[in-house]
């Protein structure tokens, strides 16, 4: 037999033991023939032999390159055997076998997903572990800051943003490191709080907006904040103050128009913004002259014409621009217009265009003097139509006729048209370009034009926004400029409180509008605005407004525990006497100093002045009832609250004193320490007092008795817990015959049968507070009864049977009194009554 048929015969043999062997696998067995197999073999051995050359010379032309192959596979070998053996199984997958192959495939996917199911699930929990822990700390925070006397606060902002929906977001007024004394800007700004307390306690006038501007003082004449905060101030003091006469620095001088939109309040603002902003520019032209005398060429006539025409050989050196016009003298006639108007010298220009312009400008622009006047919409001027359409229709014949940009924006602004120009080649700055929309702005229902102020404000706040105006992020005050310019105070407050840079300006100018009534206010006793600072719904329709009461609390909260007094005069600003109330008791709780802000109750019955006395004398009673009701609500402050009772001198107050008083000796009553002891004091102390001091020619106590049945009987509760405070303390000093006398002096235990039938009745007018230690009360006389009854102490009350006796009885009326009192008028255990029973037998001869 060859060979080749000796290998068929053992390959046969093989396939025959093989297919008796139980599989151990659950892929499907492949079904071969012999012939199969042998073709197999031989491919897999045309395939190794044609591999090993192939791979011995290409072993040898790494060596030749200095590679060696041997020790890099053995480096290789551990990252061979990381490979997972969902992704490279053990036995190749013949290519034929497409049901093992997705079997292969399908539990490789269902590996990779639990391992990334399981690694994205510790990746959640420990990031929703950390947010837990975060959020349960800043719920802890505030409370562990008040124990420390602290506190933190995280009122709610917002940010404005181009063309996008306002949305809210947390903010800090103050840092919560910033608790601290005032600082010099703080300082000046509370001396000038105080000032204004006094004039409207005066009832005088005040201008705020020329007070508060002494905040500017305090910083550093080279630090350019100063100037810039400057500017907001003059600015509010033009809008404000520099049109109305003196007597109209009152309170809420602009309520009622700034909330029913009052166009002539409306004009009025704008014109003190334009006013602002003309006179700005006049020192800006007078500085450049001043620093180019050489370019300028001025001259000898200070008349603002010649300043301006200095101004722009300064600017021009090199000659005038080819584009504007020149009248017969070679100037820049509408140039020198422009900049005459833009420094508000409307006179100037008047004389300079009769003179240069020709008489139709002249006209157009006497009627521009006209709209210019403060009380423009108020008097209700017509300009006929014709005028506007003649001024119109020769803005757009300049435009066709002359490249001179000064002649368009000159036209653009007398006729207040082409609005949506901005002329950059005019109005190079956000000042100029301010100045420019103010001009155009209709001004009533008498003038004409389309573009109003609600156009203007919509286009700041919304089509440009805060990163138009302030690109680099480093001068919010220029948007906060921009904002009080068109009238939208309520969002320039709550813009420059969340840059965080500019709080305490910001309180201040929103305390300064609130003077006067120019801000929108949300109602802080609503429950939805309690914790807001600032709120605007666009899409309801709903205007911006200010939680002012929210703001002037979380700036005194800064220095409050260091300068109480100036946070009083603060919160003296709120106008509603029930928001000012609450704020105040808010801040003498935070502070606790009771007898600096609310003034004192001498022994004597005098009363000590404090800071709310200056500011509001009548409030002091109801205010210290309300701080004292919450200090008995919250506990833990009892004296603080008699004090305060004490302090606000009413019948009511005067009984409440006592009714903390009752309830601090209920539950000391039965102890042996020194609170109990402080508590006895303070309570022979206020006795001493209802007896002294006169309360409506009468003392105290009489005029509870006179008041009322229950003040009667908190009167009458008081004395029995100061019989029961002594008649314990003489028992812990073991003075039994002393402690007995006081039981009978009280008259509320039946010592004797007679007496039993009354007592047994008259304990259900006994007070809660007298009954709530009464068990133990009945243990103590009845062991005060067996101490001299079976002790060495019963020569205290006398020795002989006779004695005895009466003890003996005393104690039998005790036990039947305690088991004659019903349930339901106090529940008395078992093993008190058992006690008492035990202890009266002992007692039996």
């Amino acid at each position: 037999m060859t060979k080749e048929g000796d290998a068929l015969d053992r390959l046969q043999k093989l396939l025959n033991e093989s297919s008796q062997l139980t599989s151990m696998s659950d892929r499907p067995a492949l079904k071969r023939d012999v012939s199969q197999l042998h073709e197999s073999s031989l491919r897999l051995r045309r395939q190794i032999s044609t591999q090993k050359p192939q791979k011995e010379k290409a072993v040898s032309l790494l060596a030749a390159k200095g590679f060696d192959v041997s020790k890099m596979s053995k480096l290789l070998e551990p990252l061979k055997r990381l490979k997972p053996a969902a992704e490279h199984p053990l036995e190749p997958i013949w290519e034929t076998d497409v049901e093992g192959y997705l079997k292969h495939q399908y539990q490789s996917i269902i590996l990779s997903a639990i391992e990334e199911a399981k690694s994205q699930t510790t990746q959640d929990f420990h990031e929703k572990f950390r947010l837990e822990m975060e959020q349960d700390w800043s719920n802890v925070k505030p409370q562990f800051s008040e124990t420390l006397g602290h506190k933190i606060w995280r009122p709610q902002s917002s940010t404005p943003g181009g063309g996008e929906r306002t949305e809210h977001r947390e903010a800090q007024l103050v840092q919560p490191s910033a608790y601290r004394a005032l600082e010099p800007t703080m300082a000046a700004y509370a001396g000038a709080v105080v000032e204004l307390n006094r004039t409207r306690i005066a009832r005088e006038p005040c201008a705020v907006m020329s007070l508060f501007k002494v905040g500017c003082t305090s910083i550093d004449d080279k630090d350019p904040r100063r100037k810039q905060l400057l500017d907001c101030w003059q600015l509010l003091e033009c809008m404000a103050q520099r049109n109305a006469p003196q007597q109209e620095y009152c309170e809420r001088t602009f309520q009622a128009d700034y909330l029913s939109g009052s166009q002539a309040l409306q004009q009025q603002f704008v014109y003190g913004a334009k006013q602002f902003l003309e006179e700005q520019y006049l020192r800006i032209v007078k500085q450049f002259v001043h620093q180019r005398p050489v370019q300028a060429a001025p001259g000898g006539d200070p008349s603002v014409t010649e300043t301006v025409l200095a101004y722009l050989r300064a600017k021009h050196p090199r000659g005038w621009p080819d584009q504007w016009d020149l009248d017969a003298r070679g100037d820049p006639i509408w140039a020198l217009l422009y900049y005459c108007i833009r420094c508000g010298r409307l006179k100037e220009a008047h004389r300079l265009a009769e003179e240069r312009a020709g008489r139709q400008f002249v006209a157009f622009l006497e009627h521009y003097s006209k709209t210019c006047s403060p009380d423009y919409a108020q008097r209700q001027i017509t300009t006929p139509a014709s005028t506007w359409e003649k001024i119109r229709a020769e803005y757009y014949n300049a435009r066709q006729r002359s490249q001179d940009p000064f002649k368009h924006a000159l036209y653009a602004i007398i006729g207040r048209c082409d609005t949506k120009n901005s002329f950059p080649n005019v109005a190079g700055t956000i000042q100029d370009f301010m100045w420019l929309k103010l001009t155009q702005i209709k001004l009533g229902e008498f003038d004409q034009g389309d573009y109003t102020l609600q156009d203007l404000q919509h286009s700041l706040y919304k089509t440009w926004g805060p990163s138009w105006f302030n690109a680099q992020g480093n001068s919010p005050l220029v948007f906060f400029q921009v904002l009080l310019m068109s009238q939208q105070f309520e969002r320039a407050i709550q813009y420059l409180i969340s840059t965080e840079r500019y709080n305490v300006e910001a309180v201040h100018v929103a305390a300064a509008l609130h003077y006067y009534g120019a801000l929108r206010q949300l109602d802080s006793s609503e429950k939805k605005w309690a914790d807001k600072l600032f709120h605007e719904d666009e899409e309801a329709q709903v205007p911006a407004a200010i939680n002012v009461r929210n703001l002037l609390e979380l700036y005194v909260r800064v220095f409050a525990n260091s300068n109480p007094a100036e946070a009083v005069h603060y919160l003296f600003l709120l106008r509603e006497p029930e928001e000012r109330r609450r704020s105040i008791c808010e801040l003498v709780l935070f502070t606790r100093e009771y007898d600096l802000l609310l003034g004192a109750a001498l022994e004597d019955g005098s009363h000590q002045n404090g800071v709310v006395d200056e500011l509001l004398p009548d409030e002091v009673p109801r205010i210290a009832l309300a701080v004292a009701d919450r200090l008995v609500h919250y506990g833990g402050r009892y004296a603080d609250a008699a004090r305060l009772y004490f302090l606000a001198g009413t019948v009511e107050a005067y009984a409440k004193v006592l009714m903390v008083l009752n309830n601090q000796m209920r539950l000391v009553m039965t102890q042996q320490s020194e609170e109990r002891n402080a508590i006895e004091a303070t309570a022979r102390d206020y006795y001493g007092r209802f007896n002294s001091v006169r309360f409506r020619q009468r003392s105290i106590f009489h005029a509870l008795e006179a008041a009322s049945e229950q003040h009667r009987a908190t009167a009458r509760a008081f004395h029995q817990m100061l019989v029961l405070m002594h008649f314990f303390g003489l028992y812990f000093q073991r003075r039994y015959g002393d402690a007995l006398a006081q039981i009978r002096n009280l008259d509320i235990l039946p010592l004797d049968h007679e007496t039993l039938s009354q007592k047994v009745e008259g304990f259900v007018t006994l007070a809660e507070c007298v009954r709530a230690n009464f068990s133990d009360v009945l243990l103590v006389t009845m062991d005060v009864l067996y101490q001299l009854f079976n002790g060495a102490q019963q020569q205290q009350v006398g020795g002989g049977a006779g004695a005895r006796q009466q003890l003996q009885e005393s104690a039998r009326s005790l036990v039947t009194f305690a088991g004659m009192i019903q349930p339901h008028q106090f529940h008395m255990s078992g093993d008190t009554h058992a006690r008492l029973v035990k202890m009266q037998v002992y007692m039996n001869d």
